[in-house]
């Protein structure tokens, strides 16, 4: 009776501590998301071709780990200043902003970012005021 009442016990805690410590990773719950306005893109990855394109696709990356930012506008910026927004998802805080002037014919900008610590980043990218791409990646240990 007694091992019976132990092995109970021993089965809610395990139940329990995998609950609470899943509950607590947002990055295992969530799979990074995008969204596009009139078809603009944000991609990420680590390496480029000799056309500067990104060829190594990947939404996860280590700590301080540098990466690609490839935005494609899907049509001239119309605008002199493109901003990037890095964003931790957990409390929408901007962590990072950094603003490029352009060209108002070009149609893409490429950077490099990284980011210090694990969680799950959006990276906005904003045309004038208008927010046109959005992506979200995994920084892990």
């Amino acid at each position: 009776m007694l091992m019976r009442f132990a092995l109970i016990i021993f089965v809610i805690v395990v139940i329990a501590a995998v609950v609470f410590t899943g509950s607590n990773d947002e990055t295992e719950l969530r799979t990074p998301e995008s969204t596009s306005v009139d078809g603009a893109t944000i991609e990420t990855g680590l390496e480029l071709d000799e056309t500067n394109l990104i060829v190594a696709f990947s939404d996860t990356f280590k700590i301080n780990q540098d990466f690609y930012i490839h935005f494609e506008n899907n049509g001239p910026f119309e605008n002199e200043k493109v901003t990037f927004h890095l964003v931790d998802t957990k409390n929408d805080q901007i962590l990072a902003q950094e603003q490029y002037d352009v060209e108002t014919d070009d149609h893409d900008l490429y950077s490099l970012v990284f980011f210090s610590n694990p969680g799950l980043y959006r990276i906005v990218a904003i045309v004038g005021d208008q927010i046109r791409a959005t992506r979200e990646v995994i920084i892990e240990e």
